[in-house]
């Protein structure tokens, strides 16, 4: 289906399910990995406004929600990230789009979800310094990832890498504790882990994150016992293996989870404001 197809499949499913004293319908589409989260009201002749959400709006507005976000794929606009509609009974739609190829200049450009949250399309191609730093500094960390995401073939400087191999750390521990990291963790190539424990250490070092760099030296000594990566990085940093395995060291375990898991938040905002207060340094073009 074109896109201008699946523009008028979604007004008419639209039409069809609105009340039959509606005047106008003002409606946000806001579509995020497979998904879409609509918003809005309707104002009526007769009676109050109804939000959105209080509609019972049927399957085919689903169906055509979808359909217009996979044809602006292929579009020559770009991919659709966000739709905003004006519907009234005897006047031309007037609909808007915010779309992932569009050139953005100022993070003032994007609007937030419904939530909150800022979508990150426009590090996919590069981490602008005057982008980096109009962000809020827990979110400089998504910027990152997303821009390396996109760029597997890029040669990424280090510091970003370290950056991201920390927070894979953190992230690991808060979801699912210390095991979740150094049992179940992304890297089952051996080598591959302890080039990531690497780049976490070197990567703390770097930032004077002394806490966590010590929890993160010490949760590689009571690992190592049971996990060969954590064991021949123990090695290598002439570190001490703990005489206990981690099933049986759970007071330990538990103490490192806790202090990592209460530093999740707090490291984000300590790395966001760094890398703004020293944007130069990671920006890329």
């Amino acid at each position: 289906m074109k896109f201008d197809e699946a523009e008028m499949a979604l007004i008419k499913s639209l039409r069809a399910a609105l009340p039959w004293n509606w005047a106008e319908l003002r409606l946000k589409l806001e579509f995020d990995d497979g998904s879409f989260s609509p918003s809005g009201s309707v104002s009526r002749m007769l009676g109050s406004a109804l939000d959105f959400s209080d509609l019972n709006m049927p399957a085919e507005f689903s169906h055509a929600a979808f359909a217009l976000r996979k044809a602006s794929l292929n579009s020559q606009a770009g991919p659709v990230l966000n739709m905003d509609l004006a519907l009234k009974r005897s006047a031309t739609p007037v609909i808007s789009y915010l779309r992932e190829d569009q050139n953005v200049t100022s993070i003032t450009q994007v609007p937030r979800d419904i939530h909150g949250r800022l979508p990150m399309f426009m590090f996919k191609r590069a981490l602008p310094a005057s982008l980096l730093k109009e962000l809020r500094p827990q979110e400089v960390i998504y910027a990152i990832q997303t821009y390396v995401s996109a760029n597997p073939e890029k040669q990424i400087q280090n510091r970003l890498r370290e950056i991201l191999a920390i927070r894979e750390w953190v992230a690991c521990v808060c979801r699912g504790g210390s095991d979740s990291y150094f049992f179940d963790g992304p890297h089952r190539d051996e080598a591959e882990a302890v080039k990531a424990m690497n780049a976490v250490r070197s990567g703390l070092e770097s930032l004077g994150e002394g806490d966590l760099a010590l929890a993160f030296d010490q949760s590689l000594a009571v690992y190592a016992p049971e996990v060969p990566p954590a064991l021949q990085l123990c090695k290598e940093i002439k570190l001490t293996p703990s005489s206990k395995k981690p099933s049986d060291n759970d007071e330990e375990v538990n103490r490192l989870t806790r202090l990592i898991q209460e530093q999740d938040l707090l490291w984000l905002e300590r790395t966001g404001k760094h890398i703004q207060e020293n944007v130069l340094e990671y920006a890329s073009t």
